[in-house]
């Protein structure tokens, strides 16, 4: 998928942000616009305009990092990665959808297919989480005066000074994401820390990210069904 014109562009978001969030289906549902073209037009002008204000601001206040490169490095790895991970968009978004109405699934077909729903939703997912959240998927409250990003990291010591974790411990990570606490921990700690997950995408992920921060041997992200 080529983002190389402004119309790529608008497809790109139109099947990635404004179908996945059902924000074009509002507008046309309040009859607040009637031209399709105007819809999105407006869908995607206000949401581009407010998300580059605050994605610059937030990145040179906080972060120091470059905004526009980073979502130019977004761009580019959702345009490889839909042939790598034979990624069908349309298809799992309407699969996706379609399980949470219950005129199509109701609640004995999202059980049945919770690992589809879970799956779908996080191979979709997962890349706009790092870019936006990090590798850390979670909340934790900031102190006066703190980074977003060491308030995450003093949760995760905390966490771990609460489980007394020491050099060659053995714990679990259950539904560890792309394994942003589980290196945290083993580098602050030295344990030996093993993540599930059922997505196959973020075991991949976080045993690249394992081995880039050093820490094959202490942990390690595995795919694993839950029961």
């Amino acid at each position: 998928m080529s983002l190389s014109s402004s119309q790529s562009l608008l497809t790109f978001l139109d099947r990635y942000i404004v179908r996945f969030s059902g924000g074009f289906d509002f507008l046309k549902q309040i009859n607040l616009v009637v031209d399709e073209k105007l819809a999105r037009k407006l869908s995607y002008g206000g949401a581009i305009g407010a998300s580059v204000v605050i994605a610059v601001w937030l990145s040179n206040k906080l972060l120091g990092t470059d905004p526009i490169g980073r979502t130019r490095a977004l761009f580019g790895v959702f345009a490889s990665q839909e042939k790598k991970r034979n990624i069908q968009v349309d298809t799992w978004i309407d699969k996706y959808n379609n399980l949470h109405d219950d005129s199509k699934s109701g609640v004995e077909g999202r059980n049945s297919s919770y690992q589809v729903l879970v799956n779908s939703y996080y191979e979709l997912a997962t890349l706009f989480y790092e870019w936006g959240w990090g590798e850390c998927f979670h909340f934790a409250y900031q102190l006066r005066g703190e980074t977003f990003q060491s308030a995450i990291a003093r949760h995760e010591y905390f966490l771990a000074g609460r489980l007394g974790l020491k050099k060659n411990d053995k714990a679990l990570d259950c539904g560890c994401g792309i394994g942003g606490p589980m290196r945290n921990i083993a580098r602050f700690t030295r344990a030996v820390i093993t993540g599930v997950t059922l997505n196959e995408y973020q075991v991949i992920r976080g045993n690249t990210l394992n081995k880039a921060a050093g820490l094959e041997g202490l942990a390690t992200s595995v795919k694993v069904l839950f029961p």
